[in-house]
């Protein structure tokens, strides 16, 4: 289960990116047949190429690849060897917490400190090579303290990666991101207890946001029709990383192994449109296997092969540590 989800991810990415910021209902988004690249007006991009959120979430699988282990200071090293490289799509914030770290300052510092108004995306849309790196060091999916603990190292983790870059007054960018590491964490292993969990969680925190946006969508539930769901996810939908990471989470599950359906409904709803068609590209594969990937979109992502790559290599290092036990 461990392959194809950063290709996944890529996917949505690459096939979201065109309808950034459209509103649900546009005739952009109801001319999309649903499965097809088209050119991005943002950056000047061509069908089937990806964003920063590919392009983070990849460099902190290489970061993981080189370590063995996520450590904050080769995480934050190549991101901001991904920034010099090529860092399409930065935003503002990201921009700046990059510019910190070429200026000397420290990864625990070199964050941007957000209003309570800010969330930014950047936090959860990088997160996932996590979530796949621990994943792959859990032996027995069943053992529910060894779940646990590794989904704090994970929640530790997500913690110190998130103030790369975004530092939160009430730890929103954090929390997002802990939220859809752990979602994805669980949907790797089989682990089907994290919506209650998260809940459970969040409620501590002072942060009230979390937990009430939570229990909207699982109080929605999965039963309504295709009109009515789409309805809902546009009306709660938003920029911010709760929204997105919620309806992420949301669509993977309506949608099933069905990777074609998630992929429209997590775009057609407007809004922050890669983002979240990564994000839930990530889940289907994680939860139903590469194999529900349409061939056609996996060749005509223009980086599919760089994507391979790291996921071969990630394999081969998983098998070798399996036969080292």
């Amino acid at each position: 289960m461990i392959k194809k989800i950063l290709t996944g991810f890529a996917i949505g990415d690459a096939l979201g990116m065109p309808f950034e910021t459209k509103k649900y209902g546009s005739e952009k988004l109801k001319n999309w047949d649903g499965k097809t690249y088209l050119p991005s007006e943002y950056f000047k991009l061509d069908p089937g190429e990806t964003t920063d959120d590919t392009g983070m979430a990849l460099a902190l699988a290489n970061s993981l690849i080189e370590k063995k282990g996520y450590f904050y200071q080769a995480a934050a090293k190549h991101y901001l060897k991904w920034f010099k490289e090529n860092s399409v799509g930065c935003g503002k914030v990201t921009r700046t917490a990059m510019e910190n770290l070429d200026k000397g300052i420290i990864p625990q510092h070199s964050g941007v400190l957000l209003t309570e108004n800010q969330s930014g995306n950047g936090p959860a849309m990088r997160i996932a090579p996590l979530s796949i790196f621990y994943a792959a060091q859990t032996i027995n999916p069943k053992d529910s303290e060894e779940v646990l603990l590794y989904n704090f190292i994970l929640d530790s983790d997500c913690y110190c990666d998130s103030i790369i870059t975004h530092v939160h007054p009430l730890n929103t960018t954090y929390y997002g991101a802990s939220i859809y590491a752990t979602e994805l964490y669980y949907n790797l292993i089989g682990f089907s207890n994290a919506p209650d969990l998260k809940i459970h969680n969040f409620d501590r925190s002072k942060n009230q946001e979390v937990p009430r946006k939570l229990r909207i969508f699982k109080d929605f539930g999965l039963n309504h029709s295709y009109s009515d769901t789409m309805d809902f996810l546009a009306e709660y939908n938003g920029f911010g990383i709760i929204d997105t990471v919620n309806t992420a989470i949301f669509i993977s599950k309506y949608a099933g192994p069905n990777f074609l359906k998630a992929m429209e409904m997590a775009i057609r709803i407007g809004g922050d449109t890669d983002t979240r068609a990564a994000l839930t590209g990530a889940l289907t594969v994680a939860k139903h296997g590469c194999e529900v990937i349409p061939v056609e979109l996996e060749h005509g992502l223009k980086n599919h092969q760089k994507i391979n790559e790291i996921e071969e290599q990630r394999s081969e290092e998983h098998t070798s540590e399996l036969q080292s036990r």
